[in-house]
């Protein structure tokens, strides 16, 4: 690789860094395990560096790289779902508070799995919809659905939770 193409990677980094393990750990149980697998995502990017063909953002094709880690590591079995009440970075400053982000996690986490996935692109990630499609390789027609769909789920849990 080419001390300009590090440059470039070293910058991408830099610019979805945070953002990609706010994703990663909205999945997994702990975060020394969403930093390992923050740090997998970087060198398969690292490795294919010459394949991205300017097709969609960076922080897209960083996305579909962090599902497919993801998908290895569940189907290998080496990573446990867990219902996570992670917060990235949100200031609880009341007891109220940290009890109403841990209402709305469990909320989220008994979302279909497609819609808590998109939930978490779109909010830990901070992923755009085309981020988001391309990271999931679906249409962004599609993405915007789902998400619209999910978040009048979660309104419907919060305003009438007996239904």
């Amino acid at each position: 690789m080419t001390d300009e193409n590090a440059l470039t990677m070293e910058n991408c980094w830099a610019d979805s860094s945070k953002q990609l393990l706010g994703y990663l750990y909205s999945i997994c149980p702990d975060h020394s395990e969403a930093e390992d697998l923050l740090q997998e995502c970087y060198l398969r990017a690292w490795r294919n560096w010459k394949q991205f063909r300017g097709h969609g953002s960076r922080q897209g094709w960083l996305f579909a790289i962090a599902r497919r880690v993801l998908a290895d590591k569940f189907r290998r079995k080496k990573l446990s779902f867990v219902n996570n009440t992670q917060t990235w970075d949100i200031p609880v400053e009341t007891d109220s508070q940290a009890e109403d982000s841990e209402y709305l996690w469990h909320i989220i986490n008994q979302l279909p799995p497609e819609f808590q996935n998109i939930i978490k692109l779109r909010f830990a990630g901070q992923l755009s919809y085309a981020e988001i499609a391309q990271a999931l390789d679906e249409p962004i027609g599609t993405v915007r659905s789902r998400l619209h769909r999910a978040l009048k789920k979660i309104r419907s849990q919060i305003f009438q939770p007996d239904k």
